[in-house]
Formats: structure tokens, sequence, C-alpha cells
């Protein structure tokens, strides 16, 4: 059933599962800045300095991951990637989904 928005048709099913991932994965990353946001206020209230504060959440724990634990580190790592895949899976949906319509 090409060009048609028949729910039933599992190519319509499977383009509007990637949308929602795609936007599911857009809105993680915003949620994820405010609970950041929210962290650093409290970290830099306790140890007073910014840097300290954007450096020192995980570092105790130790090893190279820690730093993707840290709120500096997932705001430079993380967040752009997951904000780069939901764009990618929104657009590679949206189009498809033009496209059987055209």
């Amino acid at each position: 059933m090409s060009g048609t928005n028949n729910p039933n048709d599992p190519k319509v099913r499977a383009r509007a599962f990637l949308l929602l991932a795609g936007i599911l994965l857009l809105s993680l990353p915003i949620l994820r800045l405010l609970e950041v946001g929210l962290r650093l206020r409290f970290m830099r209230e306790h140890y007073g300095d910014l840097w300290q504060a954007l450096t020192k959440d995980l570092w105790l724990s130790g090893g190279w991951w820690s730093y993707f634990a840290t709120p500096l580190g997932f705001v430079m790592t993380i967040l752009p990637l997951a904000l780069i895949l939901g764009i990618a899976l929104c657009l590679f949906a949206a189009i498809r989904i033009t496209k059987d319509r055209g």
C-alpha cells in the first residue's frame, strides 16, 4: 500500500516508531541538561568553585569512564551524540514518510 497512511501497514508503523524514537532522544538530553543545571547549582554552593563543581562530581570513583559521569563530560560528549542521533532519526523518518506519500 504505497502512498497511504494505513496504520496497519508495517512500513508506516516502523516509520512512526523511528519518529517517536527520535523525539524521545531529543527530549532526554534536554531533561538531562535541566538535571545537570540543578546539580551544578547545588555543587557550586557546596564546593564554592564552578570549575571544581564541573570536574569533581564523580572523579573520586576513578577510571577514565568516570569522566562521562561528570556534568562537563556529559555535556561535552554524550549530549551532542544523543542530539545528533535524535535529529537524524527524525529527519530519516520524516523523509521516508513524505517520500511514500508522493
